[in-house]
């Protein structure tokens, strides 16, 4: 029988990607503006002026004081041409979550975003990922043609994650000055470097005095509220002209109440407990109730305060204008102030303590936001819902970047809650394999898979014990691994416990160095997979394009890769970017370098959207280069090889420890294939330095390898025999990592053919020739390199090499010569643009938006965001007038152009 949740793949409810970190969408709503505020032209107008001009904008004041109320009127007095984006910060507010908000909140401006706005949690957590989400965020806004447009950050003192605060400054540093700026209303001092921005006049700043009630401001209140205005200065000198202080003394008549010593929070609940008492008794229980909600809507209130008359009880309570600010939603939608429900919700702990723990939890039904959700049941102490709701609905936000977020509700459950919820650790492991920390990885999915059979849930044990094996063999402990597959291996499996035990279980064979083993595994996954829909499954089964080299692989990889791409949706993901790149490996395989480029451009495009995570970046920098150095592009090799180095860096010990002989091995090819002879020198010494024993079994015939390319580089033909003939394998099915032994035969060949051993460079050359005329893989081959490939063409072979066999090594030379014009630009759009993306260009240069275009081609939104930001990158453009601009100016003249030609091998 399946486990509570189906092993956390298959039960939980489908959730639109496009909307997994979720939040209350009221959080990107100013309020609308409340009757009875009055006109303050002064402090508007130095509000107006700072906001129109400064970099950044700061309100500082302490609570009830109108920091929110000033901003809404001011906001909704912006000129034509000026914007905003609107976020009401709180507590749960941390990077992830933030990013979301703002994300969302630019949503209606359609920038043009270089990467999808919501891998932008995902790209925060390298190295210098929030330089990184910065950079985006600033070229994103540049892209966004605005007399004026600013980021309203609302309630700033709530935010608790300092890594928001240090996003806000590299924000501010970079910010399109002066088309935008940011204004951050808050109670305390920002952690932001004030002072440097005043030196450079950069900050305006309005604090208590500012927004101080004087006299005259007092009258008007009084004149709008419809009482006399004689008691303005009384009142102004009793309230030091606190505007929630002066709602409070007008809602219980600010004359007959006795002169009190006026603390604000004091005198605030003093008042208030007046104003509460004078409630209708219904509403009052109805209010205290409701408190426990930051947002207040009749369906909600209902359910919580089990109160069917809350839509007449809400009008009410607005008609009577106390402390509640009304949003912009589909539903009717209150907000409380923060005074005021900080003082109901200590008078509801005082007079209602037995009711809190199930106002709670209803408040936390239906609550599309996980963190509220889950902070709302561990108030009320609900461990086992929340444990329950966070294995249901976190793993979706694994992908997007979201493990700080949930590494943070983690925390939030006790140790003794924790001891006994294998989910928890389940979920901690998830989050650590996204990073490829595979140390923790298979600490917490051990720990899942213990927990998970004392509760007799087999399934979820058993996906807990593959990947904690998994973990296992990428941090030293290949024993264990072994151990762990063969006893998964003996067991009657089902489901998607069978399909990612088998998957992996093709990798442990690969990792072992046991080829043969590796299709029989990966069918199994295959047959499993085919009966499953959930692409959330087939998600796991990602980087399988290392595995296409191992004998009969290449029929089920391309089963594989058609199935999940009946199951994807039109959005990139995980799995759609290892399909891209499994599709170039098989043209690069079957030596058809135009589609390999093609395929691994649109991978690109999917890994660059989706923040490049390190689950998709490996496989990618290892393809470019591969694929860029047989198109003799050196420069991209280069970048590719510093981002590769970078990425290897940030990562876990243990990954490193593990993969640094493969990586270094895959740059060795490269820059062989470009004749960069010091550089294969550097990488052969890296090599020898990272033998470590963490090593997987095939790292010993890597090192072999790139030793015998730097002796034949040498001439040392003697040493290069040994070396290239101990990486060999016997079968020559067998073409690993990307077709490795096809390139080692060839380079042994010519070795042989080099000391004029004919005989010993055809037996060599003999296996691989018979396998390409029977349609095996040929890319090995080239990335031997053009000169051996033209040596063997040109040799004399003495009829030991038939004609059809120099025909098709003769053949692969002229793909590579092919392949290199193509990339010189002799058929290549001006800026390097696609068919699509110029008529993309022509619709953006007709003015048209992007639903527009979407309209007009028959595209998808998001396949029209891709392409234009895809044109805004090749161009090196800002926005959408100088995209027409660079059209007008190309004046219908050639389309085309070339580019300079690289030297390489």
């Amino acid at each position: 029988m399946p486990g509570r949740h189906g092993a956390l793949w298959q039960n939980p409810p489908m959730l639109d990607r496009a909307s997994q970190i979720n939040f209350a969408h009221t959080k990107i709503q100013p309020p609308r503006l409340q009757s009875g505020l009055i006109a303050r032209a002064a402090l508007e107008g130095r509000l107006h002026a700072a906001m129109a001009v400064r970099r950044l904008t700061l309100l500082q004041v302490p609570a009830g004081w109108g920091k929110t109320s000033l901003l809404t009127r001011v906001l909704s007095q912006l000129p034509a041409g000026r914007g905003a984006a609107w976020i009401a910060a709180d507590e749960d507010d941390d990077l992830q979550r933030f990013l979301a908000c703002l994300s969302s909140a630019l949503e209606p401006m359609d920038l043009a975003w270089r990467v999808s706005p919501r891998s932008l949690p995902t790209l925060a957590l390298g190295e210098r990922g929030l330089r990184q989400v910065a950079d985006e965020i600033t070229n994103a806004l540049a892209s966004y043609e605005i007399a004026r447009g600013v980021i309203v950050i609302d309630d700033a003192h709530r935010i608790r994650d300092p890594r928001v605060f240090e996003l806000l400054r590299l924000l501010l540093e970079s910010m399109p000055v002066p088309h935008w700026g940011l204004v951050i209303a808050t109670r305390t001092t920002p952690d932001l470097p004030l002072a440097r921005w005043r030196a450079r006049d950069e900050v305006a700043e309005l604090r208590l005095d500012d927004l101080r009630f004087d006299t005259q401001e007092v009258a008007d209140l009084l004149a709008a509220s419809g009482a006399a205005p004689q008691a303005a200065s009384e009142l102004a000198q009793r309230t030091g002209g606190w505007a929630a202080g002066l709602r409070l003394l007008m809602s219980v008549g600010g004359g007959s109440t006795r002169a009190v010593l006026f603390r604000e929070r004091h005198v605030f609940e003093y008042l208030a407990d007046e104003v509460l008492s004078a409630l209708d008794p219904q509403v009052r229980e109805f209010l205290l109730r409701c408190s426990v909600l930051p947002e207040l809507t009749p369906r909600r209130c209902a359910h919580v305060a089990q109160q069917p008359r809350a839509a007449v009880l809400l009008e009410r309570l607005e008609a009577d204008g106390l402390f509640l600010s009304a949003l912009e939603a589909e539903e009717p939608t209150l907000r409380l102030h923060d005074l005021f429900r900080d003082f109901l919700e200590d008078r509801l702990q005082r007079d209602h303590p037995d009711e809190i723990p199930g106002l709670l939890q209803r408040a936390a039904d239906h609550e599309p936001d996980l963190s509220r959700a889950i902070g709302w049941l561990a108030r009320a102490g609900a461990w086992e819902r929340a444990a329950h709701e966070l294995a249901a609905r976190a793993p979706a936000l694994v992908s997007l970047g979201g493990g700080p977020t949930i590494e943070r509700l983690l925390k939030l459950f006790p140790e003794k809650e924790q001891q006994h919820r294998p989910d928890l650790n389940y979920l901690r492991a998830l989050c650590a394999y996204q990073q490829f920390d595979f140390e923790i990885l298979c600490q917490q999915m051990q720990q899942a898979a213990a927990g998970y059979l004392r509760k007799g849930q087999h399934e979820e044990a058993v996906l807990a014990q593959t990947y904690a094996a998994v973990g296992m063999r990428n941090s030293g402990r290949q024993e264990e691994a072994r151990v762990v597959f063969s006893e998964l291996n003996a067991q009657p499996l089902s489901g998607s416990a069978a399909a990612i035990a088998a998957y992996f279980s093709a990798w442990e064979a690969y990792a072992d160095h046991q080829p043969q083993a590796v299709a029989p595994a990966f069918s199994r996954a295959l047959g499993w997979l085919e009966q499953i829909d959930d692409p959330r499954v087939w998600e796991q089964c990602f980087m399988h394009c290392f595995l296409l080299g191992c004998p009969g692989m290449a029929p089920l990889v391309a089963r594989f890769d058609e199935c999940a791409m009946q199951r994807m949706p039109d959005t990139p993901s995980l799995l759609s970017g290892s399909v891209l790149h499994s599709r170039a490996a098989a043209a690069l395989g079957a030596g058809d370098l135009g589609k390999a480029t093609e395929f691994l451009a649109a991978a690109d495009e999917d890994v660059r959207w989706l923040g490049h995570p390190r689950t998709l970046a490996t496989e990618n920098y290892m393809l470019h280069l591969a694929i860029d150095a047989l198109r003799g592009d050196g420069r991209s090799v280069e970048h590719h090889l510093q981002r590769m180095r970078t990425d290897m860096s940030e990562s876990g010990d243990a990954n490193r420890r593990t993969h640094s002989s493969s990586a270094l091995l895959a740059a060795a090819r490269a820059v062989w294939l470009l004749a960069d002879h010091a550089q294969l020198q550097l990488l052969e010494r890296q090599m020898m330095q990272a033998q470590n024993s963490f090593d997987w079994r095939y790292a010993d015939v890597e090192r072999k390898m790139v030793q015998g390319m730097v002796a034949l580089d040498q001439g040392r033909n003697a040493d290069a025999v040994t070396l290239l003939g101990a990486s060999l394998t016997d079968s020559v099915d067998e073409d690993i990592a990307f077709f490795r032994n096809s390139q080692a035969r060839l380079l042994l060949a010519a070795v042989h053919l080099r000391s004029g051993d004919l005989r010993a460079a055809e037996q060599v050359l003999r296996p691989w020739l018979r396998s390409a005329h029977e349609g095996g893989f040929v890319g090995g081959a080239m990335m031997a390199g053009r000169p051996i490939l033209q040596q063997f063409v040109q040799a004399d072979w003495q009829g030991l090499l038939a004609r059809p066999d120099l025909a098709l090594i003769s053949h692969l030379c002229d793909i590579m010569s092919r392949s290199r014009s193509v990339r010189e630009g002799t058929s290549a759009r001006a800026g390097g643009l696609t068919d699509r993306e110029w008529q993309v260009l022509e619709r953006i240069a007709a003015g048209d938006s992007n639903k527009l275009i979407a309209r007009a081609l028959d595209l998808s939104l998001f396949t029209v965001k891709r392409h234009v930001a895809n044109i805004f990158d090749k161009l090196a453009l800002g926005s959408r007038t100088q995209a027409a601009v660079w059209l007008r100016e190309q004046g219908g003249a050639q389309r085309f152009k070339g580019a300079a030609p690289a030297d390489s091998r």
